[in-house]
């Protein structure tokens, strides 16, 4: 009778025991993966908030073709940690679309009206922060 009664306490306190184990292992995993997910947002707020010049986007090479349309280059240089997915910029109906943005220097040469190039300087911006944060930025100089 007693030795039933310690078997069935040791039964029950093994059960605890794996369940405990078991809600412990959901917690972590939970834990781990929104760490993941929230990580490269913060990695690139922290390196934006240190680095003003972290994304830098400018027109060089500026040369007119016509009296109405310039050729000009424009330049992404990018020095973060942190992978930007999906890269786009549009300057007066231009393109410039980068599937990876790793650190380092990309160019591309377009043709602009010159009208757009002496009124205003303006640009869209768009990509994915690591392929999960959709960023927009509409850039006025």
């Amino acid at each position: 009778m007693q030795e039933e009664r310690k078997t069935v306490r040791r039964e029950k306190r093994n059960r605890c025991l794996i369940i405990f184990v078991i809600k412990l292992a959901i917690g972590i995993s939970i834990t781990l993966l929104i760490l993941a997910l929230v990580e490269p947002l913060v990695i690139f707020f922290v390196e934006s908030l240190g680095n003003p010049e972290l994304l830098k986007i400018s027109l060089r090479e500026v040369s007119m073709i016509n009296s109405t349309h310039s050729s000009a280059t424009i330049v992404i240089q990018y020095s973060g940690k942190i992978m930007l997915k999906n890269f786009r910029i549009s300057i007066a109906g231009e393109e410039l679309e980068i599937d990876e943005v790793v650190s380092g220097e990309y160019r591309k040469e377009v043709i602009l009206p010159t009208t757009i190039l002496e009124k205003s300087r303006c640009c869209d911006i768009e990509f994915m922060i690591a392929g999960i944060y959709r960023m927009k930025q509409v850039v006025r100089e």
